[in-house]
């Protein structure tokens, strides 16, 4: 973050505390000091925002045929690995469910051939009556009302044509589930739901568990403003109490939620917390590297900044700097080298060139 405003105000604040250190004193036209070494840091700008853990995008999984739930292996919020059996079927009357689907697919394969059969009919008496028409032995009108019952043959034919295809899957599917009694994990992951209890009879096609993919997984909203800031697979920390974890961003909504406006973002964490945990992400958004002082080492000078150094005969000097980034209250700049003794205590009371006592002083990062 660029700034100019912000380090004039910083550096007032910084003379008012300098003049306050009880521990600096002149004595022998020397001036006491307290000194900090430039280091090369890397200062980061970073948002944060509030998380909730949930369940990972689920996959509902469901037989191909109907019949009574036998027993679960797993209850619910239960970690499982991949191919493990989650649920067995006892599929009631399978030998009946089979004839029924291939009664139902001969029916609509039926019904194909009769719309076939009257669309080709009609077909021929739309291309006799056109030709009647150019002789001018039909009216236009009737030549219009054979073409409108030809037309909707046409689409009877295609409707026919999509319930027999539909028949035609359901039977194959039916007939080759034969020995497929059993729901088998897909991937690592957790058996996030259960909609049955065994006993209860599912019909063919309805969900019975909800199977959510490994990882725990944390949901945050963002507007629309912070949305183009956030991309697949970016990284983030995740701070649950004392403990900060990695994640990653999965998935990017595609529309905004019609209340709030703002966007859930789905991130993968490396590790398990309890569902409904709110946790706080951070996101870094700028990283900026360089020499590093504290912002009360910075002194101003009408438009521009200087620093005052120590060298090896205890002789300081003042140097201009430009301050390319502030970030809380340190500041990335340039004009002089890492290691260099930068006064940071009772840098208001030096001149150039004066001889000082300085104490190292230890800067928290």
């Amino acid at each position: 973050m660029k700034v100019k405003g912000w380090i004039a105000v910083l550096i007032l604040g910084g003379l008012l505390l300098g003049c306050q250190q009880e521990s600096l004193e002149t004595t022998d036209l020397k001036t006491r000091v307290g000194t900090v070494n430039a280091q090369i840091e890397t200062l980061e700008i970073k948002k944060s925002y509030a998380g909730v853990v949930g369940y990972a995008r689920e996959t509902l999984l469901s037989f191909r045929l109907s019949g009574e739930i036998e027993t679960f292996f797993f209850d619910e919020n239960e970690f499982v690995e991949a191919g493990e059996l989650l649920v067995r079927l006892d599929p009631l009357g399978y030998e009946s469910q089979v004839e029924g689907a291939r009664r139902d697919y001969d029916s609509a394969l039926n019904q194909v051939n009769q719309a076939l059969d009257q669309r080709d009919f009609l077909l021929n008496r739309y291309e006799d009556f056109s030709a009647l028409y150019e002789t001018g032995s039909v009216s236009k009108s009737a030549l219009d009302e054979v073409r409108l019952t030809y037309e909707n043959a046409v689409e009877a034919y295609a409707s026919a044509l999509s319930q027999m295809n539909k028949a035609r899957t359901y039977y194959e599917e039916i007939a080759g589930a034969e020995g497929n009694f059993e729901l088998i994990a897909p991937r690592d992951g957790m058996l996030a739901r259960r909609f049955f209890e065994p006993g209860e009879v599912v019909p063919a096609g309805t969900p019975v568990v909800a199977f959510a993919q490994a990882g725990t997984h944390v949901m945050i909203h963002v507007s629309s403003e912070e949305l183009y800031e956030f991309e697949i697979d970016d990284l983030v920390k995740i701070r649950y109490g004392e403990t900060v974890i990695g994640g990653r961003v999965m998935e990017i909504g595609k529309s905004p939620d019609p209340v709030t406006l703002e966007y859930e973002l789905t991130i993968l964490v490396e590790a398990r917390i309890p569902m409904g945990q709110v946790v706080r992400v951070e996101k870094i958004h700028e990283a900026h590297t360089g020499v590093v002082l504290p912002i009360y080492a910075i002194l101003g000078e009408g438009e521009g900044f200087y620093v005052l150094t120590v060298d090896e005969e205890d002789r300081a000097h003042s140097r201009a700097v430009e301050v390319l980034y502030l970030v809380d209250d340190r500041v990335v700049v340039s004009g002089i080298e890492a290691g260099e003794r930068v006064v940071l205590e009772g840098n208001h009371l030096v001149k150039d060139q004066e001889i000082v006592v300085y104490e190292e002083r230890d800067v928290a990062p």
